[in-house]
């Protein structure tokens, strides 16, 4: 797993994760899943109305935060969201968006523009 290093590269990087609507999606059905339950890659294709393959590929991006757990039973892979990380994401972002702007962060002004 290559974990972002510092606060503001995780706050990049769960910003790009949750920038497709179908990951958004996807965030929130393992979400809503009582008690953490985790659910197969068929389940969560034939709930977003998507292909297996698609899943699966947004899954990987997922595993690259930590956000989803897999577990393998026979031959089957179920998911389930770490909320632990999960909270972690999202605190990064708001970490990044409380931190004041630095001078060198500020854009130029430009000339004739309002």
């Amino acid at each position: 797993m290559n974990q972002p290093s510092s606060p503001d590269d995780l706050a990049l990087a769960t910003a790009r994760l949750l920038s497709s609507e179908t990951r958004l999606r996807l965030l929130r059905l393992l979400r809503a899943q009582t008690g953490g339950r985790p659910m197969c890659v068929n389940a969560l294709a034939c709930r977003l109305g998507v292909s297996q393959a698609a899943v699966s590929q947004h899954l990987r991006r997922f595993e690259e935060l930590g956000l989803v757990v897999p577990r393998t039973t026979g031959v089957r892979t179920h998911y389930y969201l770490d909320e632990a990380a999960l909270e972690r994401c999202l605190g990064a972002i708001s970490q990044a968006l409380a931190s004041p702007a630095e001078p060198a962060d500020a854009p130029a002004p430009v000339k004739g523009s309002r």
